[in-house]
């Protein structure tokens, strides 16, 4: 498995193989929506997911589901495209070594090239604020922001509301493990500083594409700037992760989130407002 292949050179290599994708929540739906639109959803055999997922659909959108130990050897011959978040990367490459399927790419960081295209510009410093004005109309921001408070001991609310939120688009396991990694994330940040090899993507518009949990990190440390690959607003960041991951109030209350909850989330978001103001 090659991570350091460019967009093209995947989607060349996807266009001449039979595709099993790996993962049937956010992120293996966002892959089929990518492959559709390059014309390769004919390619597509099947999803799969690992036999400790205690429910899955029988199909999506016309395409069947499958246990990975339900493959027959045809299958196993195929190309498998890991389309999880990088929390779950880890446990599924584990899963297709021990089941000798040595053909597997995970997907996940090519995505936003394969709707987006190759950004405008690449490693150029912005400054974080701009960015963090286009958060504030929604509470992923806040939640991300109140859940580094509680690791460094200033509340006793940041995780659940971590988790619940991300909740609302994948599986709680799945957004369990996101809080692990988050972590992980905050302790590295503080013992080590800011890595700037890790670009955040944004859209001209300043909207973030990928790396909210980075940005809110860098905020709470006092960065001023980070390092962005800045791709055409041609298509929203709204319309490439959805209300439910972008955190929306009305996707909250439509949930189990209270009036009092989001109040709290507001205020948050206030708060790292008047920070730059």
């Amino acid at each position: 498995m090659n991570r350091n292949m460019s967009t093209e050179s995947l989607l060349t290599r996807l266009s001449k193989k039979r595709l099993v994708i790996y993962g049937t929540g956010f992120v293996g739906k966002k892959f089929l929506s990518a492959l559709k639109q390059h014309n390769l959803y004919a390619n597509i055999t099947c999803f799969t997911v690992s036999e400790n997922v205690k429910s899955y659909d029988d199909e999506i959108e016309g395409i069947p589901v499958r246990y990975i130990n339900e493959l027959d050897e045809e299958k196993k011959n195929m190309l498998f495209c890991i389309a999880v978040h990088e929390s779950l990367v880890k446990e599924i490459e584990n899963n297709l070594e021990k089941l000798r399927i040595k053909e597997y790419i995970w997907v996940y960081p090519f995505l936003n090239e394969m709707f987006l295209g190759q950004p405008l510009k690449r490693n150029v410093l912005v400054k974080i604020d701009q960015i963090i004005e286009s958060c504030l109309n929604n509470y992923g921001l806040a939640v991300r922001y109140l859940a580094v408070e509680q690791f460094f001991g200033k509340n006793q609310i940041g995780y659940n509301l971590y988790v619940r939120s991300h909740a609302l688009y994948c599986r709680r396991e799945t957004a369990e493990q996101r809080l692990i990694e988050f972590c992980n994330l905050i302790k590295n940040w503080k013992e080590r500083g800011y890595d700037k090899r890790k670009r955040i993507l944004i859209n001209s518009q300043y909207e973030v594409i990928d790396g909210l949990h980075r940005i809110t990190v860098a905020k709470y440390f006092g960065e001023e700037y980070v390092v962005c690959d800045v791709f055409s607003n041609k298509i929203s960041a709204a319309s490439l992760q959805g209300n439910k991951a972008l955190l929306t109030e009305q996707a909250l209350r439509e949930s189990d989130f209270d009036k009092e909850e989001c109040e709290v989330l507001r205020k948050v978001n206030q708060m790292l407002k008047a920070t730059w103001l």
